[in-house]
């Protein structure tokens, strides 16, 4: 069983470097909307409602911009859409959220860079319970990486995720796409850029997986991330089904 992990709490938070920028809010038409200051750089920003965190994210590029697309999220956007949800739900009850944002510095590591505000992000993640982080659970049954899969046109086949129950395959290859949408997809966008490359290994590791890289690689290589996320699959790096795949893709407008 995975151990419960803690709440973030907004104590933590502001000791912890992030300053308050503001908080969402909606206009006469019932449109969210961000009633702030948000610096226009990249960072890390965290949603806080009843005094804990609800959400964190990162901004590749500028943190207004960022909050700015949970307002008006695109159509083919899943996560902007499903916070953009979230939020107007909490203030249609009258709750408050409030934005937290914080701009850690880059490092040098061996002569690469390190990028701060992602790497802050991803411990984030993986230290506390965030409700609205959509995080990966452990399928019922886990083919392990060397086991022989068909190869299959859709992320939905029952072959990738073993004799696993169909609603909790459907489920992990869900939370799969998310968080390649959220994490990769989304912030490519916000940046300018056109090609993502993702590791089945770091998707594998931040939904905290068990010997799933099939399941993983599975889901980033069907049609359904395709037609989801507005994206096209161009290239695969490395051996099929395994911890050292990798997926090249091209955002389409």
């Amino acid at each position: 069983m995975t151990e419960e992990l803690p709440e973030l709490l907004l104590s933590q938070i502001a000791d912890g470097g992030f300053v308050h920028a503001g908080r969402w809010d909606l206009n006469a038409q019932g449109m969210l909307i961000f009633a702030g200051n948000a610096p226009k750089h990249p960072g890390v920003y965290i949603f806080v409602q009843a005094g804990s965190a609800r959400y964190v994210g990162v901004a590749s590029r500028s943190l207004a911009r960022r909050l700015y697309m949970y307002g008006r999220p695109g159509v083919s956007q899943r996560t902007n859409i499903r916070l953009n949800a979230a939020l107007r739900d909490e203030l249609a009850n009258g709750n408050i959220v409030d934005v937290y944002v914080a701009n850690p510095p880059d490092l040098k590591w061996n002569g690469w860079t390190v990028s701060g505000a992602e790497g802050l992000e991803a411990a984030i993640i993986r230290s506390f319970r965030l409700p609205w982080n959509q995080r990966g659970t452990v399928p019922a049954v886990i083919p392990s990486a060397s086991t022989e899969l068909p190869q299959a046109n859709s992320s939905d086949s029952t072959h990738a995720f073993g004799s696993a129950a169909p609603d909790q395959r459907t489920k992990t290859a869900d939370r799969i796409r998310d968080y390649a949408e959220s994490r990769f997809f989304d912030p490519a966008r916000d940046a300018g850029r056109s090609i993502v490359e993702i590791s089945a290994r770091e998707i594998h590791d931040a939904l905290g997986l068990r010997n799933a890289f099939p399941s993983v690689c599975q889901a980033l290589s069907g049609r359904k991330i395709a037609e989801l996320c507005r994206v096209n699959l161009t290239r695969r790096i490395g051996p099929s089904n395994s911890s050292t795949t990798a997926y090249v893709y091209e955002l389409l407008e």
